[in-house]
């Protein structure tokens, strides 16, 4: 012991090795499920937790049960050491970690022995082995952690403490596997491997100690309940069985519930009395009150199906002799007796604890066959799945981290196989490397903050329909949306609530096309109650437009069939300006206003129609350390004179206005975008005339195939009028583009396309100047995902309407907003309710969702709890010019586009890379840059990750490209790669792979994740080189040819 404190004492221990930026539940690892393991809690101090470890242990070991026993936190050492009394009780041996060993040293005392003669068997004929008993960080003064570190010193963070104490648990349950199966051997039995449910391994028992209370602060000062919580093992409760101990028990039960702790057991040591004034004593009945409570037929709703925890009661313990001292005279004789006299009960929780493991075990191994048979996945080909493989199955989240049930992925295939080898099943870390679909903002430290939110406003509201109605959760979510550092500061008056992303797109186009009329007064007159005047009275099928001034990729007819009633005011039907490889939703209106995709293809939407004009936009990418076009539209070699600019880092690229307040003017457009003054105007005028002659050509195709239509309903009208004298049928009004939808900066679901900030300029200023309603879907850019409070404000445009969602509620709950300028909210005032916005859904502004809305935007926007916004004085924002005097809305760079980035965009693999916000995306050759394919690509290539180069790559014929040097590799590969070898789970967007972070993460996570993609490319091409002359070895194909 000496030597280990001495070395301990050396240095500052640092029990994690994990890579920097790691997440703590990534490094701490694997915890295998063979054997029961569980954490035991007091709902306070003094209750007795301690006794009920040394009970379950002193069982355990009667009955030659492999245990292990870990304390991660002590304080009081090593005069108060409950692992030694542990190891005492059970014939064990007390271990102290080298923390713990310098709190020993600097106390000069003896730890005093380890084992003695409590136990009625410490080393069992079938080899038991004595148990291990570790107190991993200790300190001297018997007080609360936080205080013990401001007293002594030697600090532990929390992810150190997670680390530290999941890899100590982890290596005990490996060894205790192992001794259960060598005592099933030696029993005569046989071992069904490893690790199966079915060897004796689960009867092993594995025990972590907290100390304090449930809600007692840690060393750092956080609550131990939200520091351990990325080990979430099974709980065991000490309640209190004094006068009060029944709320005391039961809020302790409820704090852990709450933050996603799962009791098995409430254990409670004696029987309190109590006196009634003037009358007899009388006996409290805390166990029994607690049974019943918890065993209610709806106190058990929130277990899902599992039944209510065991209520034990077990004897009281009576004190230690005066003078006793464990350290020298081992255990007491009160203890001695207590642990004999209870140890029955003891034993029946023992067994209940592993019965309750087993059946966990049971409905854990039948979750993935349950899902497969009655789940239907989004984004999923059933058919293509393989069966008991095929769902990630998640026991819990943490912050960016999800712990899911599986096998090792370093398990051979042939053993995972065998019918006669139960490959070890584990609680395996996988970070989220989609962020679930673009939705989560929080940290381990910030999720129960998050969870208390929607909790506290289920408790006071569960629901309460909204038309005319105002609660306090949707007006916090308004304020924070529309106030100081909201995405609606400055323009937006009005936010109206919806369910998803794709809804809000809906509302926004009714907003837009109601404004649109308003401004051109062709609402005068109208009393709402005609429904032959309605905004999709003619039924013209629009797409993109074909000219000698734009793309040939972009060429589309605008044939009609013109209905004969006319528009409102006269118009025909109302059509939007968009962009290619856009993605708006899934619901019909959203779909819609995109130009055809995959999303929108005849298997999946056999009613669309492509609503509009969508103009082909310059995508740019950091190729070879500098951000550069990718593939320029052939219409920009028209437009633009001479070579076309490059830059040489993001904020050279988004230009001056990058840093502009969301109140800034959408008509600008002349912001900085290239590499000079000159060349930015040169960009900015190719772009206006692309924009304006695109829109005056597709204008006159509409007016040319409206009078077409017309003059056949003409035609045909006139022979119906000499047979019935009815009159000829009116004009048909051409349709007309009645507003511009984008997403600003990142078109996500296209591939993780990078538009050029330049051109979506001059696009706001065109629409602008032609009064076109300026839609911005910023459901996934915005909100800091794209590294702006508003993407909008980056660009340094003002919408008239934008939507946001997934990070809108951190990830908590499905919720969405519109926001809307005052001016698109008059538009709908009228004389009746019918001019009013009639749309909405049962739970619109729900006030779950709204509270979850009102605490994520202000855990975003604040620099208190997000350590990445730029705010006076925080180290990273002096590099900003004009400095910030105000904190302006944006993000810290993450991602170092001078460092790992730029080296990724270097990769033999890579062919472009987008680092933006809390985004990274890489584009894999299926071919390394080393031996490109034969045929290059031209100008006229889709864009790339676009639905078009994905359906292109689908539909190649087998056998057309020439046999490589290399074998080729797909996203999926890298993807693969990724999760076997790094725990990070992502999905692939066509040959496209993405990885991002919360908003919120530390820094060098960006770090870590960028590494680990480079990582993986790496493997990928080692592999394909390892494959030449193999025929190519494998991973590209159909798969690349699918958004995943």
């Amino acid at each position: 012991m000496g030597a280990a404190a001495s070395a301990a004492a050396s240095h500052n221990e640092s029990p994690r090795s994990a890579t920097p930026g790691q997440p703590a539940a990534s490094a701490a690892g694997a915890l295998p499920l063979a054997v029961p393991a569980f954490s035991v809690w007091g709902a306070n101090t003094n209750v007795g937790k301690t006794l009920v470890s040394v009970g379950l242990a002193h069982a355990a070991a009667a009955l030659e049960v492999p245990l292990a026993y870990v304390k991660p936190v002590q304080t009081g050492f090593p005069s108060d050491s409950d692992a030694r009394l542990v190891a005492l009780a059970c014939g064990g041996v007390a271990e102290p970690g080298q923390h713990a060993a310098v709190a020993a040293q600097e106390a000069a005392q003896p730890l005093g022995s380890s084992s003695g003669s409590g136990s009625s068997s410490s080393s069992g004929a079938g080899g038991y082995a004595a148990p291990r008993c570790s107190t991993l960080f200790a300190w001297r003064h018997a007080v609360s952690p936080h205080l013990a570190v401001h007293l002594e010193g030697r600090a532990v963070d929390d992810e150190d403490l997670v680390v530290a104490t999941g890899r100590h648990m982890a290596a005990a349950a490996e060894q205790l596997q192992q001794q259960a199966a060598a005592a099933a051997v030696a029993a005569g039995g046989s071992s069904s491997g490893s690790g199966g449910s079915s060897s004796g391994a689960s009867r092993a028992l594995l025990l972590m100690e907290t100390a304090g209370g449930v809600t007692s602060p840690a060393p750092s000062g956080r609550l131990t309940c939200d520091v351990l919580r990325p080990l979430r093992l099974p709980a065991v409760l000490v309640g209190d069985p004094r006068l009060g101990g029944i709320a005391a028990t039961l809020s302790a039960y409820d704090s852990l519930v709450a933050r996603g702790w799962d009791v098995e057991a409430v254990v409670l040591v004696g029987q309190a009395q109590s006196y009634a004034a003037g009358g007899p004593q009388v006996a409290l009945d805390n166990a029994d009150f607690i049974r019943a409570h918890l065993a209610g037929p709806a106190a058990s709703l929130h277990r899902l199906g599992a039944p209510p925890p065991e209520v034990v009661a077990v004897p009281a313990c009576g004190p230690a002799p005066e003078g006793h001292d464990v350290r020298r005279d081992g255990l007491d004789p009160a203890l001695a007796a207590w642990l004999a006299a209870a140890r029955p009960d003891f034993v029946r929780l023992l067994e209940a604890l592993q019965r309750r493991h087993a059946a966990r075990l049971a409905r854990l191994a039948a979750a993935a066959a349950q899902a497969e048979a009655q789940l239907w996945w989004p984004f999923t080909q059933h058919a293509g799945l393989t069966p008991g493989g095929a769902a990630t199955l998640i026991d819990s989240r943490c912050g960016d981290t999800w712990m899911t049930v599986a096998a090792p992925a370093a398990a051979p295939a042939a053993a995972a196989a065998s019918a006669t080898t139960a490959p070890t099943t584990a609680l395996t870390p996988l970070y989220d490397g989609s962020c679930s679909w673009w939705t989560q903002a929080a940290t381990t430290e910030l999720q129960p903050e998050l969870a208390r939110a929607v909790g506290a406003a289920a408790g006071r509201y569960l629901h309460v329909l909204f038309p005319e109605v105002a609660h306090e959760p949707a007006l916090a979510a308004a304020g924070a949306l529309l106030g100081p550092g909201g995405p609606g500061a400055g323009w937006a008056q009005r936010v109206f609530y919806s369910d998803d992303g794709s809804t809000a797109i809906e509302v926004a186009l009714k907003m837009a096309f109601r404004k649109f009329l308003a401004d051109r007064g062709e609402l005068l007159g109208l009393h709402g109650d005609d429904s032959s005047h309605h905004l999709g009275a003619t039924t013209t099928t629009t797409t993109t437009t074909t000219s000698s001034s734009s793309s040939s990729s972009s060429s589309s007819s605008s044939s009609s069939s013109s209905s004969s009633t006319p528009g409102i005011g006269g118009g025909g039907e109302l059509l939007v300006l968009g962009l290619q490889g856009a993605y708006h939703g899934d619901t019909l209106g959203a779909q819609d206003c995109v130009a055809p995709s995959v999303f929108n293809g005849r298997l999946q939407a056999p009613w669309y129609r492509g609503r509009g004009l969508f103009l082909e936009p310059p995508y740019v990418g950091l190729s070879q350390g500098r951000w550069q076009l990718q593939e320029p539209p052939a219409w920009l070699l028209r437009h633009h004179p001479g070579p076309l600019p490059s830059w040489g880092s993001l904020d050279e690229l988004m230009g001056s206005s990058g840093s502009s307040s969301s109140s800034g003017s959408s008509s600008s457009g002349s912001s900085s975008s290239g590499s000079s003054s000159s060349g930015s105007s040169q960009l900015h005028a190719a772009y206006t005339s692309y924009i304006e002659s695109a829109i005056d050509e597709f204008e006159a195709g509409l007016k040319a195939a409206a009078e077409a239509a017309a003059a056949t309903a003409t035609a045909n009208g006139t022979a119906a009028t000499a047979a019935a004298a009815a009159p000829a049928p009116a004009t048909a009004a051409p349709g007309r583009l009645a507003a511009c939808i984008m997403e600003p900066l990142l078109q996500g679901a296209g591939g993780m396309l990078l538009i050029e900030p330049g051109f979506q300029r001059a696009l706001a200023q065109v629409a602008r100047s032609r009064r076109l309603p300026l839609i911005l879907d910023e459901v996934f850019t915005g909100l800091l995902r794209a590294g702006h409070t508003s993407a909008a404000a980056a660009l340094g445009i003002t919408p008239d309407i934008a939507c946001y969602g997934k990070l809108l509620t951190g990830g908590a709950a499905p919720l969405a907003v519109t926001l809307a300028s005052r001016e698109v909210f008059q538009a709908f005032a009228g004389p009746s309710k019918l001019f009013a916005l009639l749309h909405g859904h049962s739970y619109t502004a729900y006030p779950i969702g709204a509270a979850a809305a009102a605490a994520a935007v202000r855990l975003l926007t604040d620099p208190a709890t997000n350590p990445n916004l730029c705010a006076p004085g925080r180290a990273g924002c002096g590099g900003k010019s004009p400095a910030c005097i105000v904190p302006c809305g944006r993000l810290l760079p993450l991602f170092d586009e001078k460092g790992l980035v730029g080296r990724l965009s270097h990769h033999p693999l890579v062919s472009r890379v987008v680092a933006l916000g809390t985004v990274l995306a890489v584009e894999v050759r299926q071919q390394p840059v080393a031996d490109p394919p034969a045929s290059a690509s031209s100008s006229s290539t889709p864009a790339p990750g676009s639905p078009a180069a994905a359906a292109a790559a689908a539909a190649a014929a087998p056998g057309t490209m020439p046999v490589p040097r290399y074998g080729s590799v797909s996203s999926a590969a890298v993807v693969r790669r990724l999760r076997a070898d790094h725990g990070i789970y992502a999905r692939p967007l066509g040959s496209v792979v993405y990885l991002m972070l919360p908003p919120t993460a530390p820094r060098e996570r960006a770090d870590w994740l960028a590494g680990c993609l480079a990582a993986a490319l790496d493997a990928c091409l080692a592999e394909a080189r390892a494959g030449a002359g193999a025929g190519g070895g494998g991973g590209g194909g159909a798969e690349e040819g699918v958004v995943v």
